[in-house]
């Protein structure tokens, strides 16, 4: 599986915690199956909702991105913001914090 998702699923795990009480969707996106992903899950938590098979959505009808992890940010007008392909080197908490933060002035 994706190595640098699960390095970064920890830390993406305290944002949901953090924004638990705003208005603030956390998704994931997966191109295998249900069940392989409720046994991924199993072994690495993950509280974002994840959305499995979702492989034709990555690569044939939006084109949105083309590797893994990749974040989308989408603004409270349901417009994309940000697109970030990767995992931030340092403070994957913080990056994400400040991010979403200025989303919700």
């Amino acid at each position: 599986r994706c190595q640098p998702c699960i390095k970064e699923m920890p830390e993406l795990n305290k944002l949901v915690a953090y924004y638990s009480s705003k208005n603030v969707e956390f998704i994931s996106f997966a191109p295998e199956s249900s069940n392989v992903v409720k046994e991924f899950l199993k072994k690495h938590p993950f509280n974002f909702k994840p959305v499995a098979e979702s492989e034709p959505i990555r690569s044939e009808e939006f084109k949105l991105f083309s590797g893994w992890p990749y974040t989308i940010l989408i603004d409270k007008e349901g417009k994309i913001s940000k697109m970030i392909l990767g995992t931030p080197d340092e403070n994957i908490l913080g990056y994400y914090k400040n991010l979403i933060d200025d989303l919700l002035k």
